[in-house]
């Protein structure tokens, strides 16, 4: 009775013929882009984490609230990412991904798109923030995301961006007394506010 030529689990044949190429349980590359890129990106955000509470140390308590606050709810959702990326997948095949942003060696289509449009946003949100200031960047930004990307009506888009506004000045100005930093824009027109 023949056997049949069924590699061992957690290895795939090359279909050239030559020596099978190891992978984790699930059927993804350990050493792949999709996950040498993650884990690039999550390298930074963990960097920038140490850097931000680094430099917010100096600051007045009401400014350090925000960073504080921020890393706090970023850090369990950084290690939850870092230990799912690490650890073999329990789910495997569509369900398993939840967001694609172009990292995948088989990458739907529009991927790269998606990658390039959500880089694009956060850095014209991060240059919005430090040219104009908080209080105009993220009410705007988020207008125009949920306006232009999410579809919304314009009305529901510029309400949500106004109830964004009126959380921010209600919780963080008026409860919390934060301290924002001074927009660039104020600087150069030399406004006092």
């Amino acid at each position: 009775m023949a056997q049949d030529s069924q590699p061992p689990v957690g290895v795939t044949p090359d279909t050239d013929g030559g020596q099978p190429s190891a992978v984790e349980p699930g059927g993804r590359q350990f050493f792949s882009v999709e996950v040498i890129g993650e884990l690039i990106l999550l390298t930074m955000v963990g960097g920038f984490f140490i850097y931000v509470l680094y430099e917010s140390s100096e600051w007045q308590l009401g400014g350090q609230l925000i960073p504080w606050i921020a890393i706090a709810l970023g850090t369990p959702f950084l290690v939850i990412r870092i230990l799912a990326l690490i650890l073999p997948p329990k789910i495997t095949g569509a369900r398993a991904q939840i967001m694609d942003i172009g990292f995948g060696t088989a990458a739907t289509p529009g991927a790269g798109w998606r990658l390039l449009r959500i880089s694009g946003y956060i850095v014209l949100l991060y240059l919005g923030i430090w040219v104009l200031g908080f209080h105009v960047a993220l009410p705007l930004g988020t207008s125009l995301y949920l306006y232009i990307y999410g579809k919304t009506g314009l009305v529901w888009a510029a309400g949500i961006g106004l109830l964004f506004l009126a959380l921010m000045i209600g919780v963080y100005d008026e409860l919390l007394h934060a301290h924002w930093p001074t927009p660039l824009i104020v600087e150069w027109f030399g406004w006092d506010i």
